[in-house]
């Protein structure tokens, strides 16, 4: 679940900075006095809690709309998914779990195009 997640934080900010932070890079940024008075935050709404502050649980069809989304939709999209799950681990240090997950790809890809990254990056290597 935590590379999913680093890996949907990735995309975001990429688009973030694709989209958004165009014009705000082109024009200087003066910096706003401080207020003396801090403004009370919004409070959010229930659907953009997080699933362990929400009131109610999701619904069943709400629940499967969201790992439908989240799956990867392609072969080549799964491919990079656990490629991303892998350096997720070797940033972690846990070399070891990503040398065991890199023998999964090779597995199920015998002939990936991601396979002499994995070596690089795990040094795993496919067994003949």
């Amino acid at each position: 679940m935590l590379p999913l997640l680093a890996a949907v934080g990735a995309i975001g900010f990429a688009v973030h900075l694709l989209v958004g932070g165009s014009d705000a890079a082109t024009q200087p940024r003066t910096p706003e006095p401080p207020s003396p008075v801090e403004e009370p935050l919004a409070e959010p709404a229930a659907a953009n809690l997080p699933l362990a502050r929400r009131a109610e649980p999701p619904s069943r069809e709400e629940s499967m709309q969201r790992l439908a989304q989240a799956l990867p939709h392609t072969e080549r999209d799964a491919q990079r998914l656990k490629l991303v799950e892998l350096q997720a681990l070797v940033a972690q240090g846990k070399v070891g779990a990503a040398r065991g997950r890199a023998h999964e790809y090779f597995e199920r890809w015998p002939n990936g195009p991601d396979i002499a990254t994995i070596e690089q990056l795990t040094g795993a290597h496919p067994t003949p």
